[in-house]
């Protein structure tokens, strides 16, 4: 069945990336939030949305201290609780955007550098 589904990947002109499937070089333009019909689970998100929710968190809040960024966070995807999965998934979400330079961290919290990326 993954070959399959690989093939068929392949044959549409998609990328996946783990368990999300995309167009190749689509900008991620919207962060979708819950519905009355609709609640995603922390791995039904896929990073690029996540790290525009992160953007545009720090754009309207300035510098953010990382506890409050991932409640924040959590909550404006109904998750109610920070449970290890969505603690690990928005540090480690966190941490790579640190490490390519989009988020400085610093004593007073995290802050965009140098304007938003996205």
């Amino acid at each position: 069945m993954k070959a399959n589904l690989d093939a068929a990947i392949k044959l549409a002109h998609v990328t996946r990336t783990g368990d999300f499937v995309d167009l190749p070089g689509r900008v991620v333009t919207a962060v979708r939030l819950p519905t009355d019909e609709v609640q995603r689970k922390v791995e039904q998100v896929a990073d690029d949305e996540m790290k525009l929710a992160v953007v545009r968190l720090l754009e309207s809040g300035g510098t953010v201290a990382r506890d409050e960024l991932l409640t924040v966070i959590a909550r404006m995807y109904g998750w109610g609780r920070l449970g290890a999965e969505i603690t690990g998934r928005l540090r480690a979400l966190l941490g790579r955007m640190v490490a390519d330079g989009t988020v400085t961290d610093d004593p007073a919290g995290l802050s965009l550098r140098g304007g938003s990326p996205m």
